[in-house]
């Protein structure tokens, strides 16, 4: 979770791929929901192996603004300096 709430400020990185822009758009989420449930968020399964990218994807829980929990996939760069938000639900 370190790294998680490190690279949502300004001394890390964030981005994230076309579906997940695609999942916030279509369950009207904005990037503050997201950046909130990291806030006190909690990883909420086991990490999962990704083949085709090679690499493990964490399962990070937390409330959005309004307080409803709202779960992100995300990878974490071998440097520990950037995440990618995969998708959410």
């Amino acid at each position: 979770m370190d790294v998680v709430k490190r690279c949502c400020t300004s001394s890390g990185q964030l981005t994230w791929t076309e579906h997940f822009k695609k999942r916030m758009d279509k369950r009207n989420i904005i990037i503050r929901d997201v950046l909130n449930a990291f806030e006190s968020a909690r990883i909420s399964r086991p990490p999962e192996w990704n083949e085709e990218f090679k690499e493990y994807n964490y399962f990070i829980t937390g409330p959005d603004i309004e307080g409803t929990d709202l779960t992100v996939r995300i990878a974490i760069a071998d440097q520990d300096e950037m995440i990618t938000l995969i998708t959410l639900y």
